[in-house]
Parts: C-alpha cells; sequence; structure tokens
C-alpha cells in the first residue's frame, strides 16, 4: 500500500512540473508577445507625432485620415497589451498556486471495511416507498380533481 501511495505522490509532483514549465514557457511567450507589441507601439507614437506635425502644416485629408488611423491602430495596439497583462497576472497567479501545493501526508487506508447494513436499508426503502406510496395517491387525487 504505501508503494502504492509514493508512486501516485511521485506522478502528482511530475505533473505538477510539467504544468509549471508550461506555465512558466506561456508567460515567457506572453512576455515576448508584450515587448514586441511595446515596440510597436513606439513606433505608431512616433508615426502619430510626425503625421501631427504634418497635419499642422498642411491641412489634406490624406493626412488627416492617416493620422487617425494611426491613432486607431495605437489605441488597438494599447488594448491588446493591457489583454496580454492580463493575461500574464493570470498565468503568474496559476503558477504560484500550483507552487503552494504540496502533500501533507500520504493518504492512510481503513484496515476493516465497512459493510452494508441491511437492517438500515431496509428501514430506508421503507420510509422511501412509503413518501413516494403518498406522493401517488395525493397525485391521483389531484389528477381526478382537475380534470373531471
Amino acid at each position: 500500500m504505501e508503494a502504492l501511495t509514493t508512486e501516485i505522490l511521485s506522478n502528482h509532483q511530475e505533473k505538477i512540473k510539467n504544468k509549471q514549465e508550461l506555465l512558466e514557457s506561456d508567460i515567457k511567450r506572453l512576455q515576448d508577445n508584450t515587448d514586441s507589441l511595446e515596440t510597436e507601439k513606439e513606433v505608431l507614437e512616433s508615426r502619430i507625432k510626425t503625421l501631427q506635425k504634418t497635419v499642422s502644416t498642411k491641412q489634406d485629408t490624406a493626412s488627416q485620415f492617416a493620422l487617425s488611423d494611426a491613432k486607431q491602430e495605437l489605441e488597438i495596439k494599447k488594448q491588446d497589451i493591457g489583454d496580454l497583462y492580463i493575461w500574464m497576472n493570470l498565468q503568474s497567479r496559476l503558477l504560484e498556486d500550483m507552487k503552494a501545493t504540496k502533500v501533507v501526508k500520504a493518504a492512510a487506508s481503513d484496515s476493516t471495511p465497512v459493510s452494508p447494513r441491511p437492517v438500515l436499508n431496509a428501514v430506508i426503502a421503507l420510509v422511501l416507498g412509503s413518501f413516494l406510496g403518498i406522493l401517488a395517491a395525493f397525485t391521483r387525487y389531484w389528477w381526478g380533481a382537475v380534470f373531471k
């Protein structure tokens, strides 16, 4: 029995390690995505600044359209970055929760199993049968009174 318990514990610890590795790789990937989005955000911000200078000197519709398009792209990137930060936070919390999991004591089995109790089973069957019989009687009475 002890061998089985230790095998179960070792399998559980191995699964936890695998999940931790997966979560760590997810966090790394999310950080890389966040970094790339941050650089795209910086590029868009510089593009917006140059377009604003262009719009202030020239009042043509093409530069105004390009400026509004760049602002819209910037807002989308900001939203994506926020979503990635939320996802990274969730993944890191899951990783912390997994690290806090440990087995305090191995499970112990009882040497004398519990046997069935026929008298108790008969009493329970009698009580439930009585309830069902009374329910059936009331249902028949109601059915006859309503649909007569």
